[in-house]
């Protein structure tokens, strides 16, 4: 597999440096190639990022369980349950005796997926759909007044390109290294909470260089566009764009890409179409609201009066400590409180249980929304879940992990995983990143809003019912998600316009 990857990064860079000369050979193409290295080269890309994803959704919506035994059916959310039974017991006591259960109890799913492959009928007459080619993107985008930005990162040199319902521009970016550098200095900072004046200082040096370096180059071909969509690539899954400055003349202020753009992203635009073409209703449901909020993580939890302090984090390989996260009740209520109480289910406290959202019927819900911690395993991605309620869990562990998840039969406009870092995973070459979003697209969710870093608790419930009455006063997810970080940025409150507090919440998937 790595090396059919590495023949795809190859070629991208001999298409590349072939479409450089091309263009120096004629300037009057004003970077149009006429050989077309350019669209070859994104072909590639393409090739190189949407196949593995491409294959999950499309045996996600194949009903590849049709024509097993029901006891073959049965068998598999009762194995995932035990591998997260298991996976709970290790994070509560790192035993061998609990590691060698888990091991056990994956190796069981494992075994269930390789007989699903075998013995389904469904499954062998499964057609994999192929990656988009450049002109297919072009169609896609026809009408839509949206504009397509992939990246392609690699070790002698990396590469953009712009794509819109009439164009397609390849620019050269430097290599990999460089930009990573950037991007992890960068990230360090945006992740940290701001002390002063100091730290907008720092973020506005470093936010301008990864403009300069990273959008700079397909400006001038943006004019027209309102809506943005990021493939990114390698690290710059970790970077949200929303938050790159630059200034539109010497004498003007600085000015953020998000102000200019509704922004998106996703693993590749082969991913996105699947996802725009053949995904759920997108909203048909007739309730509004599912939301969990403030589980309950141990015996006698009290809210702290005061959670500015607060943060949704991430606990891999740290036990299940977990603090309460009374920002996440204001939060819930504020957001239920908006539309009607017939078309709203809210779960708080010990009520917000894993075995209450295996219950509902989960497909007439327009909007999911879990506001908790999150666990995520970088390591073993299938590991990765969202903490609900650990105490009176019924017959579940109260950690809904990925393989749990991929079960669940959504049929939602937008999924919101207010938590920590839930849009990280496991960056796989050709794949992306591998984690809670994959299997919330495999379940069936058009698009979701995800964390890069870990957040604060009470500027996130706050900017949640902000995003939150975008969305009931009719704007989409991914306006009403601008909406509250222009709301947020603006605030009269000075240390909310830092991107700590306002950008770590980007959407994934179609715009």
């Amino acid at each position: 597999m790595q090396d059919k990857l590495s023949v795809y990064e190859r070629s991208i860079g001999v298409l590349g440096r072939l479409h450089a000369r091309a263009l120096g050979h004629d300037s009057s193409r004003q970077g149009f190639d006429r050989q077309g290295f350019d669209r070859q080269a994104f072909d590639d890309s393409e090739r190189q990022r949407a196949r593995s994803f491409l294959d999950t959704l499309a045996e996600s919506r194949a009903q590849i369980t049709k024509g097993l035994t029901p006891e073959q059916v049965k068998r598999q959310p009762r194995l995932a349950s035990e591998a997260s039974r298991a996976y709970s017991a290790l994070l509560q006591e790192n035993s061998e005796r609990n590691r060698k259960s888990l091991e056990q109890a994956e190796r069981d799913l494992s075994d269930w997926l390789i007989e699903l492959r075998e013995t389904s009928p469904q499954y062998r007459q499964l057609r994999y759909p192929e990656p988009l080619e450049s002109r297919q993107v072009q169609a896609l985008l026809k009408g839509t007044g949206t504009a397509l930005v992939e990246y392609s990162l690699g070790a002698e040199g990396s590469y953009a390109w712009l794509v819109t319902e009439t164009d397609l521009a390849m620019v050269a970016l430097p290599k990999q290294a460089e930009i990573e550098r950037l991007v992890r200095d960068y990230r360090k900072e945006m992740a940290t909470r701001p002390q002063g004046e100091a730290a907008f200082i720092r973020h506005y040096g470093r936010s301008e260089e990864l403009y300069r370096i990273l959008v700079e180059p397909l400006r001038s071909r943006l004019a027209k566009v309102r809506k943005l969509v990021i493939i990114p690539d390698g690290i710059l899954h970790y970077l949200p764009f929303e938050t790159l400055l630059y200034r539109q003349s010497q004498a003007s202020g600085r000015h953020y890409l998000i102000e200019d753009f509704t922004m998106a992203y996703a693993p590749s635009a082969s991913v996105l179409a699947s996802l725009m073409k053949g995904g759920p209703r997108q909203g048909s449901g007739s309730r509004e609201l599912l939301a969990y909020g403030d589980p309950a993580f141990r015996h006698g939890q009290f809210a702290n009066p005061s959670s500015a302090e607060a943060v949704r984090g991430s606990y891999e390989s740290r036990g299940l400590n977990l603090s309460p996260l009374p920002g996440t009740r204001d939060e819930v209520n504020g957001i239920a409180g908006l539309f009607p109480p017939a078309k709203v289910r809210k779960y708080l406290g010990s009520n917000a249980t894993e075995e209450s959202l295996k219950q509902e019927d989960l497909a007439v819900y327009r909007r999911i929304h879990f506001a908790t911690h999150a666990i995520i395993d970088e390591r073993i991605p299938s590991r990765s879940s969202i903490v609900l309620s650990l105490v009176d869990a019924g017959g579940e562990d109260g950690i809904l992990q990925m393989n749990e998840i991929f079960n669940l039969p959504l049929d939602a406009e937008v999924v919101v995983l207010s938590a920590c870092q839930t849009g990280l995973g496991r960056l796989v070459k050709g794949e992306g990143m591998v984690g809670l979003t994959r299997a919330f697209f495999y379940a069936g969710a058009a698009r979701l809003v995800v964390s890069l870093w870990a957040v604060n608790d009470q500027a996130t419930s706050e900017f949640m019912k902000s995003f939150y009455r975008h969305m009931k006063g009719g704007a989409t997810p991914a306006e009403s998600l601008r909406d509250a970080k222009l709301e947020m940025l603006h605030s009269d409150a000075a240390a909310y316009r830092h991107p700590y507090f306002w950008a770590p919440f980007v959407m994934v998937g179609s715009l």
